[in-house]
C-alpha cells in the first residue's frame, strides 16, 4: 500500500479547524469505560506510573522505543525518522499509536500517531482507526483524523463507497473522499461510482463536482441513460446540465448524444428514465435537440414502445425546449407532433427526419403532402 504520507499529514492539521482536542483525562487501568481505550492488539492497557508526572504519564507505560519514537515526532528534526520506525515497527505498535490518537495532550502528536496507523499495512491499523474515529468520548478532531486516515487507506473504489458514511458524520472529510476517489480512479474514471459516492451525502456532490464534469458529455451521457439507477441518471443530467452551460462545444457534445441510431428495436435509455439537462439552449440548439427527440418519438411508436414514447413526450414539454424552439405546446400523438414541428422548421425537414427510418408515406409526409395545421 502506497500511502502519501506528508499529505496525510498536511490533511491532518487541515482538519484541525472542524474540532478541539482536550487534555487527556487521567489513565486508570482498572476502569474499563470509554475513558480508559482498550487496545486491539498489544496485550492490556498501559499501566499508570506510581507517582504524579507529566500530564502525559501514560507515555511511561509504553515500551522504551514507542515512548521515545512518540516523543521525537513532535520535534521537525526526529519527526520524519520517527514515524518511518513506527511504521516499520507495524502491528506491534498499533496498540502504543492508540494511546497516543486517544490520550495525549498534545494535538500534533495525536496526528502524528493518527499518521503512523494510515501505513502500517496491517488490518489491526485500520481496526484501530476505526475504534479512534467511533468513539464518542474522544476529541471530535482525532475522530475526524481518524476518519479521514481510514479514506486514506482505501485502494479500491469499492472500498471508498464502504465508507462514505463517514462524510455524514464528518462534514470535514468530504473533500478528501473527493480527492482519493480521484486519485484512486486515475485514467479509469468511473464516473457512475463517482455519482453513487456523491448521491451518499450532499457534501460530497461539490468535492466531486470537477472530476466528474472532467469526464466530459460522453460519459456522464451514458450513465444518464443506462444506470439501473434513476436516481443516477438524474445526477448525471444534473452534471450535464452545468456542463451545457459552460459553452457551445460542451452543448454541441450533449446534442449529439440524443442522435437518432437506425436498426435499434429498442431506444438507449431502456430500463429507466429519459432526462433532457436543462440547459440554456439558444434557439437553434433547442431544434436540434427537439428534431433528434422526435426521430426518436417515431421510432417508439413504429415499434410498440408506448412507455418510451411517453417519456419522451414528458421531455418534450420541458418550456426549454418547446417554447425556445419556436413549437406551440406539443399534442401527444406522432402524427401531430410532426404537424406541429412542420410548422416550425417547414415539411421537408420533417420528410427528412423520417425517411432514415422509412416513415414518410406513413405519417402524410411522402411526396407532396399537406401538413396539417
Amino acid at each position: 500500500m502506497k500511502l502519501h504520507l506528508l499529505s496525510l499529514f498536511v490533511l491532518v492539521v487541515a482538519l484541525s479547524a472542524f474540532g478541539t482536542c482536550e487534555p487527556a483525562k487521567d489513565f486508570d487501568a482498572d476502569d474499563d469505560d470509554d475513558a480508559t481505550p482498550r487496545r486491539i492488539t498489544g496485550g492490556e492497557p498501559s499501566t499508570p506510573p506510581t507517582v504524579a508526572g507529566p500530564t502525559d504519564r501514560w507515555l511511561t507505560g509504553l515500551p522504551a522505543e514507542h515512548r521515545n519514537l512518540l516523543t521525537q515526532t513532535v520535534d521537525p528534526a526526529s519527526s520524519e525518522a520517527a514515524h518511518a520506525r513506527l511504521v516499520e515497527l507495524g502491528p506491534q505498535v498499533v496498540g502504543s499509536l492508540q494511546d497516543a490518537a486517544l490520550l495525549a495532550s498534545d494535538p500534533e502528536m495525536s496526528g502524528h500517531a493518527i499518521r503512523a496507523l494510515a501505513s502500517i499495512e496491517h488490518d489491526s491499523a485500520e481496526q484501530t482507526l476505526t475504534l479512534i474515529h467511533q468513539r464518542s468520548t474522544a476529541s471530535p478532531l482525532v475522530r475526524a483524523w481518524a476518519a479521514a486516515a481510514r479514506i486514506q487507506r482505501t485502494q479500491t473504489m469499492e472500498q471508498l463507497s464502504a465508507l462514505s458514511s463517514l462524510a455524514n458524520e464528518f462534514p470535514a472529510v468530504s473533500r478528501p473522499m473527493g480527492i482519493r476517489a480521484v486519485a484512486l480512479m486515475g485514467d479509469d474514471a468511473d464516473v457512475a461510482s463517482m455519482i453513487q459516492l456523491s448521491l451518499s451525502n450532499s457534501n460530497l456532490q461539490q468535492a466531486f463536482a470537477e472530476p466528474i464534469l472532467a469526464a466530459g458529455a460522453g460519459p456522464l451521457a451514458e450513465v444518464m441513460f443506462t444506470h439501473a439507477d434513476n436516481n443516477v441518471r438524474r445526477l448525471a443530467a444534473g452534471y450535464l446540465g452545468t456542463l451545457g452551460n459552460r459553452g457551445e462545444q460542451q452543448q454541441l457534445a450533449i446534442i449529439d448524444t440524443y442522435t437518432y441510431v437506425p436498426g435499434l428495436s429498442g431506444v438507449p435509455w431502456a430500463g429507466g428514465a429519459l432526462y433532457v439537462p436543462a440547459v440554456s439552449w439558444d434557439q437553434a440548439k433547442a431544434r436540434e435537440i427537439v428534431a433528434r427527440l422526435l426521430a426518436w418519438h417515431v421510432h417508439c411508436d413504429l415499434n410498440g414502445l408506448n412507455s418510451e414514447k411517453q417519456q419522451i413526450y414528458n421531455n418534450l414539454r420541458s418550456v426549454g425546449l418547446h417554447r425556445v424552439a419556436g413549437m406551440q405546446w406539443p399534442v401527444q400523438d406522432t402524427k401531430g407532433l410532426l404537424d406541429q414541428w412542420a410548422a416550425v422548421v417547414g415539411k421537408d425537414e420533417v420528410r427528412q427526419l423520417l425517411s432514415v427510418q422509412g416513415a414518410s408515406a406513413k405519417y402524410g409526409y411522402g411526396g407532396g403532402a399537406k401538413v396539417t395545421k
